[in-house]
């Protein structure tokens, strides 16, 4: 048999190239080319490809999606986790917010007080003292008044 040329036998293995080349992607005969990144998210990304590409009864398609599902789930996982942690963190600051305003608070006040001058206490208004007469004084006062008025007309 001749080894090249015209009329020489080739296969996948002498021909050299891959196996998706030789027998199209997603074929039964060709290896899982899927290799595990260790970064989640592209290993999510490379299973969705790589199980688009198999048929629905391939035993290739269970076993990729079955570790597709595995990795989301953790993905999911990890996600909440992270969720958890920020919200944890946002919750920190807050109060770290609150507590600084409030000790602001008290600062200002502090100098407000201490910096004021002190004032003058207002003076106290004393009402004018009503003068009381006697009777026998008032009775004096009318009897002259009288007194007075009638040597006028005579």
């Amino acid at each position: 048999m001749p080894r090249s040329g015209y009329g020489a036998r080739t296969s996948q293995v002498t021909s050299g190239d891959s196996c998706e080349d030789w027998y199209g992607v997603g074929d039964k005969k060709c290896p899982n080319r899927y290799v595990e990144t260790g970064d989640l998210k592209t290993d999510i990304e490379l299973l969705k490809k790589w199980v688009a590409f198999y048929p629905v009864g391939s035993w290739w398609k269970k076993l990729n999606s079955d570790e597709l599902e595995r990795k989301q789930a953790e993905l999911n996982i990890i996600t909440k986790a992270e969720d958890k942690e920020r919200e944890r963190e946002r919750l920190a600051r807050e109060k770290i917010e609150i507590a600084q305003d409030e000790f602001l608070a008290r600062i200002r006040e502090e100098i407000i007080r201490t910096s004021a001058k002190p004032t003058k206490p207002a003076p106290e208004v004393i009402p004018p003292e009503v003068k009381s007469y006697s009777p026998l004084i008032i009775g004096g006062v009318i009897v002259i008044v009288i007194i007075l008025f009638l040597r006028r007309r005579a």
